[in-house]
Parts: structure tokens; C-alpha cells; sequence
């Protein structure tokens, strides 16, 4: 069917679509030949070669692929120590249709770079390939060998200053390895071309990925192949293999792909846990940028096997509310793309198929980040940790915690907030209680138990990290912001906790400055923390942006500190109230204060040992946790 387009916009994602339902049928209906319909358009001189699998496949894009390039296992396969340089020189002329010579300046370099690092035939091909098949004379072949270890220590350049401390600095950074297709072996990024833009965090275009659902552990086989050089156990599902997803993957006009199974080591071999855990603290957290969007019109395919990687395509009802299938899987969550390809297509006509496909296309539209965090939170997992780094990547984090698996899924979240940008961190600070007394933010355990999210909301004054070098750190981190701060008060009469209603309360405050209480309608539903009567507060005006709600912060000040050369606050966070902008307005009218201060937030420990008011905060902490337990309880 030939090779598709390299990105796909609207139109042609759905051409491209159209094109492989369109050979399914065909295929299907013996009007014209396998072997014609799954070939690809001849580019040159080279070998053209005819790959099939060794079992059988009801799937028609796996059963076979003619063209040139995608060479055959037995040749991949051929050792090294079986290629004298003549041979293999032969051999690469065969397969590229070129005829270089040894005396071709460059070329015995290249072939003795290439050796050097190859176990076979396949390896040698595929580092050589992308640089070999564009050579325009002497002078460009004479200088490859620089070009190809120049790009190697470019790419590693890259993925060694990545990590800094205990976080990635950089988020934007290629993968380690990619698929050859041609080749059928899995080589280091550095392989491909230079991207444009790469600098940028751009990958090749030629690079397209692989979404799947794990199938259950008791349906799944590992398989020690030479496709990765046999470093580590591949999981695949019974019934298919890696033969019949490479020729998919071909007859879908993909030369290089990312593949989970194959690209990302493995779990399984005991005695070199340890090397694959260190891969996996930048490996795993960057997962979601190989998947990114390009350009807003344009995307990367994304080859999609919804019921397991290389099984048929099954829409039926049963199988899809499996906590097992791809709409039911944290991971895809980040792998859902506009420019998705079917994969494991069939002939065979499925009455589910419009619903399964409408649930798709909803899907594609709604996810924004919200929804993506919805999506993520409702979703099944294997570990937490993998839910809190497919967040992430929705968050935009531009730097990212590593991947430790020994973490508890709370220590996760905690380092998850320091990566946030601030708007992020502000709006969970402001919007969502925390559960530890004098806390700062939300827990995970309580996070996933929301029943709603709001949608973002962007504050005037983002929090920010006391020593941005933190981020560098697996400490928690201390956080300061500076917005407007009223004069001191106390609260005359806080909001009734046992109010139902769903209209706005009254909050009597005591300014110490005003001889009467000032009274201010605040948002009943969604005032929380523990505001008590007759505690020194100072109310820090955290207004939104592009908002009709505003929030205040009610804090104790507890000291002061010289924060950059500037004075700042050292405050404690017993509660936030959210009222109407109106009411806030009037309250500004008023000359409440509006002076700008800035405020170090102290963390929950802290707090505890330096408020001068934890009875009266732990009285009502407490009286509010066995509230919320009585309304639990059936």
C-alpha cells in the first residue's frame, strides 16, 4: 500500500485511514493479489525483498510486505564475525543500491565504526542506513564518519545533562532507543537524522509511535529476541508476534517506531535490575514527549492496537469495559493522538464499531488537561507512581521528579507539586484542603477520591519556590508568593459549618483598626480550612484571573525573615474563603489593605511548633475530620 505521510493532518490522517480500511477489503476479497497490494512503490535500484511471518494472522497487514529496504531476518541475523568488510560491503551495496567501493573515500571508516559496535548484519545496516542512502559525493562520504560520532555525542551530550540532582532538568529529551523497521533491530536514537528544531525538543519526523493495552500477565509470553540484541525478556501477547507487528508497522509506511516493549527495558532479569531502574528515573517521566504533538494541524502517527499490541481489533462491549483495554489504561491516556492509525484491523464487520469509534473521537476532543486528569485518575493502573508520572506530562512540568519506583505514591505527589508551573501549584493550594493539619496542599489519597475536579483557575499571585535549586531535590521545598495582604483582624463569627444551603454566608471580621466588624459574604461550598474566632489573622487577597470568584488566604504571621534581600513574612495557612468579585471589590473600596507582601508559608511541621493557636486549630481540625466521617458513614 505504500509508504503513508510522515505527519498527518486532518485530512490526510483521515485519508490515511481510509487507504488501510480501504486495502483491508481488498485484501479481503481477493480482488488483487497479497503480495501486489501490501508493496511498496520501488525508490531506486536497491533489493527488493518479500517478508512473511512464520505463522499465519487473521489480520491483513500482517501477513505480508514486499519492498525494498525491510530486510529479512536471515540477513539481519548474519554475525559479524561472518562479514569480512568486502562481503559486507557487498552486502550494503545489495540492500541500499549503491556501489561504493573501499576506495570510496569514508566508506572502509564507516564500515569499521559500524563493526565496532554491531553484533550482526542488522545492526551494521541500520547504524549505517540514514547516512549511507544520502551520501552526494566524496567530500559528503569522507566526512561521515565525523557526522555520525559527532550526532552520538550530541544525543548523549543531550540525555547526560538532562538529569540534574534528583530531577530532570530538561523534559524535552529524545528516547534512548527506536525500532529500525528496515533493519528489524533496536539501535540508539542517534541513528536517525538530525531532526529540525531538535534543539527545541523537536523529534524526526520519521519517528512514529506504538499505543497498546497490556493484555492480562497469564495471556501474555516473553520472547528472548534478537531484535534488541536479547537484553531483556519482550512481554507479548499469546497469538501474535513481533514478525506480524513489524510487517504491520511497514505496511503502514513506518521506518522507525517507538515501542514500549522493545524501547524501554524491561522488567524480568533479576541481576541487571538495578542498571534498568537508573533507566528508567529519566525513561519512564519523559514517556509522554515522544508522543507530543508537532504542530497544532499536524501530528505523528500513532499506530493504535486498542485490544493488545498485535491482536485484532475487537470493539464489542465486553471486551472493551475490560480494565484491561486501551480506554481503560492510565498509560494511553498520554498516547491518545489525534493522528492514531488503526492497528490489528480485520475485515470483519462489527456492529460496535460506530459507537467504539464515536467514544474515540469524544475522547480526542475532551482532552484537555482536566479531562486528562480525570481520565488519568479514573483510570486502572499497575503501580500509583505510574498514575502521578502520566500526570505530568499533562501538566506541562518543565522540569520533572525521577522515576523511583521505591517511592510512596505521597512522596511522588509532593515532589509532582514542586514541579508544577505555579499556576498548577497555586490553584491546588487555593481550590482543595488539605488533610494534615496546617497543611499546604491536597493529599493523593484525597485527590483521587474527589468526586470533581474544577477546571483551572489562574491566580494573580503564583506560588513559587522559596530556592528555585529545590526542584533539584527530593526535599519537599517552602514556598512563598506576594500578593495584597490586609490589615490584622479576627473573625467575630466563622462560616456555619453545618449550613446546607448553597448561597453565599456571612463572615463577621474584626479589624483592629475599625471599631465595628466588617461583614463579608463568602462562598459557602467551597470556604474551607479552619477559621476560628478570636486568632490574629491576615487575609491574602489571591484573586483570579478571568474569574468572578476570588479567594482570600487566611494566615498567622508567626516572623519575619530577609528573603532576596527583602523583607518577608513567615505564615502559617489556616483556611482559604472564596467570595464574589463583587463583594471583594467592596471590600478593596473599603482600604482593607492592598499592599503588596510577600509571605514564606511555613510547612505543616512548622506550623506546629511555632503557631501560638494549635489547641484551638487542632479543636476545630478535629471537630471537622469526625464531621466528615459522620456524613461517610451509610
Amino acid at each position: 500500500m505504500g509508504p503513508q505521510p510522515t505527519e498527518l493532518s486532518d485530512l490526510s490522517r483521515e485519508r490515511a485511514r481510509a487507504t488501510i480500511w480501504g486495502s483491508i477489503q481488498m485484501a479481503a476479497s481477493d480482488i488483487v493479489p497479497t503480495h501486489n497490494l501490501f508493496r511498496s512503490e520501488s525508490s531506486g535500484p536497491g533489493e527488493i525483498y518479500t517478508l512473511t511471518p512464520l505463522t499465519p494472522s487473521t489480520v491483513p497487514l500482517q501477513c505480508v510486505h514486499v519492498g525494498q529496504g525491510a530486510i529479512p531476518d536471515a540477513l539481519a541475523d548474519i554475525p559479524r564475525g561472518l562479514l569480512p568488510i568486502d562481503d559486507l560491503l557487498a552486502k550494503l551495496n545489495s540492500v541500499l543500491g549503491t556501489s561504493y567501493t573501499l576506495d570510496t573515500p569514508g566508506v572502509r571508516d564507516c564500515l569499521e565504526y559500524a563493526l565496532g559496535s554491531s553484533h550482526d548484519f542488522g545492526e551494521v545496516y541500520g547504524t549505517l542506513r540514514s547516512e549511507w542512502s544520502c551520501w552526494q559525493g566524496p567530500e559528503d562520504s569522507a566526512a561521515a564518519l565525523t557526522r555520525m560520532k559527532d550526532r552520538c555525542d550530541e544525543v548523549q551530550r543531550k540525555r547526560d545533562n538532562a538529569i540534574r540532582g534528583n530531577s530532570i532538568q530538561n523534559s524535552q529529551i529524545p528516547p534512548r532507543r527506536v525500532w529500525d523497521l528496515y533493519s528489524n533491530r533496536v539501535l540508539p536514537f542517534h541513528v536517525m537524522p538530525r531532526a529540525d528544531l531538535e534543539d527545541e525538543g523537536w523529534l524526526p519526523d520519521d519517528l512514529w509511535t506504538v499505543s497498546h493495552s497490556w493484555v492480562r500477565e497469564q495471556d501474555r509470553e516473553y520472547v528472548m529476541t534478537v531484535i534488541n540484541g536479547r537484553r531483556w525478556c519482550v512481554p507479548i501477547p499469546r497469538g501474535t508476534s513481533l514478525d506480524h507487528i513489524r510487517i504491520e508497522l511497514l505496511n503502514m509506511g513506518a521506518r522507525y517506531v517507538w515501542l514500549d516493549v522493545l524501547c524501554l527495558w524491561q522488567e524480568g532479569n533479576v541481576d541487571d535490575d538495578e542498571a534498568r531502574l537508573e533507566e528508567w528515573k529519566l525513561d519512564v517521566p519523559t514517556i509522554g514527549h515522544i508522543y507530543q504533538d508537532r504542530l497544532l494541524v499536524c501530528e505523528r502517527p500513532c499506530i493504535t492496537y486498542f485490544n493488545g499490541l498485535g491482536l485484532p481489533f475487537d470493539p464489542s462491549p465486553a471486551v472493551v469495559e475490560s480494565d484491561r483495554h486501551w480506554f481503560n489504561r492510565v498509560w494511553t491516556v498520554q498516547e491518545t493522538r489525534k493522528g492514531w492509525l488503526p492497528g490489528g484491523l480485520t475485515a470483519m464487520p462489527h456492529v460496535d464499531s460506530p459507537k467504539f469509534f464515536s467514544r474515540l473521537e469524544d475522547l480526542l476532543q475532551s482532552l484537555g488537561r482536566f479531562d486528562a486528569i480525570r481520565a488519568i485518575r479514573d483510570r486502572h493502573c499497575t503501580t500509583e507512581l505510574d498514575r502521578i508520572a502520566g500526570l505530568a506530562y499533562f501538566l506541562r512540568c518543565e522540569t520533572l521528579p525521577l522515576y523511583d519506583q521505591s517511592a510512596s505514591s505521597e512522596s511522588a505527589w509532593t515532589l509532582l507539586i514542586k514541579h508544577m508551573h505555579p499556576w498548577w501549584r497555586t490553584s491546588l493550594f487555593c481550590q482543595y484542603e488539605s488533610d494534615v493539619p496546617f497543611g499546604l496542599f491536597v493529599s493523593w489519597a484525597t485527590f483521587l477520591g474527589l468526586t470533581s475536579l474544577p477546571a483551572l483557575e489562574l491566580f494573580e499571585s503564583d506560588l513559587e519556590l522559596v530556592d528555585p535549586l529545590d526542584v533539584h531535590t527530593n526535599e519537599p521545598g517552602q514556598y512563598c508568593h506576594t500578593p495584597p495582604a490586609t490589615e490584622p483582624c479576627y473573625i467575630v463569627s466563622p462560616p456555619d459549618d453545618t449550613h446546607q444551603g448553597t448561597g453565599p454566608q456571612a463572615l463577621q471580621l474584626h479589624f483592629y483598626d475599625r471599631a465595628d466588624p466588617i461583614t463579608v459574604q463568602v462562598s459557602a461550598t467551597s470556604t474551607h480550612g479552619c477559621l476560628v474566632p478570636h486568632v490574629p489573622y491576615r487575609f491574602l487577597t489571591c484573586d483570579r484571573r478571568f474569574s468572578d470568584i476570588a479567594a482570600w488566604v487566611a494566615v498567622e504571621v508567626v516572623g519575619e525573615r530577609d528573603l532576596r534581600g527583602k523583607k518577608a513574612l513567615e505564615v502559617i495557612k489556616w483556611g482559604v474563603i472564596l467570595m464574589d468579585i463583587r463583594e471583594y471589590i467592596r471590600l478593596g473600596e473599603l482600604g482593607l489593605g492592598s499592599e503588596e507582601t510577600t509571605v514564606v508559608y511555613l510547612s505543616s511541621e512548622e506550623a506546629l511548633a511555632r503557631s501560638g493557636h494549635v489547641d484551638k486549630y487542632m479543636g476545630a481540625f478535629n471537630m471537622a475530620r469526625e464531621s466528615r466521617k459522620a456524613q461517610n458513614e451509610p
